[in-house]
């Protein structure tokens, strides 16, 4: 998606959004609150390429992030943060597909040159006191990847989603032998495994795009939300399983209690 700054009218539209509304009420979260948990919610737009675009939800707390379309009872990712373990959770399929964490011990197959450009948005209003920052990402030379970060906002949530892409570069070094040499492109190497948290490394992403028209928009959040226990409960009865050599082989509920 690669918009330019001379479209900064409609960058403009999302942060005064952000700026001016992140005390109003979050996607789903008056139906969830019960007593419980407090977590920051922040909720997304997302456009990926080819497709409709959806909202998205993140919860987070001082144990988990969970990833979900704002309703309870639909499919959702949780991100255990004590032992930086994920879970994917199918309510038709009854599964619950268990990553957890592992180094990355793979070279690239190919030499990987990472680069990157930023510049200040002047005029922009600012987020939690910081100007908004443009930076472009780069491998090879190819633009893969751009965002528009602010320093120090919400940063406990940019350094759980580290953790949590830290995590998700581990399953996918273990599976990189699957994918065939001519699917493997620079930016995917970089973005799934080499460098996962680059985007992140200077701040929270407010919007994020690629050249190929994926795009994805902070519309919103709010901190000290009441959210119910349940949300980060995982299923008991379903049919845990993780990715092995040879594909599918069972694995274990947590046994720890869900929630401190």
């Amino acid at each position: 998606m690669d918009m330019q700054w001379r479209k900064m009218g409609q960058w403009g539209l999302v942060i005064g959004v952000m700026v001016c509304g992140y005390t109003a009420p979050v996607l789903g979260a008056e139906s969830d609150a019960q007593a419980g948990s407090i977590a920051t919610v922040l909720e997304y737009r997302e456009f990926p390429h080819g497709r409709a675009a959806y909202l998205s939800r993140l919860l987070v707390t001082p144990d988990y992030l969970r990833f979900d379309d704002g309703h309870a009872a639909d499919d959702y990712l949780l991100f255990d943060r004590r032992n930086r373990t994920i879970y994917s959770v199918d309510h038709e399929d009854q599964t619950v597909l268990v990553i957890a964490p592992r180094p990355v011990t793979v070279t690239p197959p190919m030499p990987l040159k990472l680069g990157e450009r930023h510049e200040t948005t002047h005029g922009a209003p600012q987020i939690g006191g910081h100007p908004p920052v443009h930076y472009t990402f780069y491998v090879n030379g190819k633009r893969c990847d751009d965002v528009m970060a602010v320093p120090g906002l919400l940063d406990g949530v940019r350094k759980a989603l580290m953790a949590y892409k830290h995590t998700l570069a581990g399953q996918q070094a273990a599976d990189m032998d699957k994918t065939p040499l001519a699917m493997q492109s620079a930016c995917s190497l970089a973005n799934l495994i080499f460098a996962p948290t680059r985007t992140l490394a200077h701040g929270l992403p407010i919007i994020e795009w690629r050249p190929n028209g994926d795009r994805k928009e902070l519309l919103n959040y709010k901190r000290d939300v009441p959210v119910s226990v349940n949300l980060f409960r995982l299923p008991p009865t379903y049919r845990y399983y993780a990715i092995g050599a040879e594909g599918m082989v069972p694995a274990h509920a947590p046994t720890r209690p869900p929630v401190s």
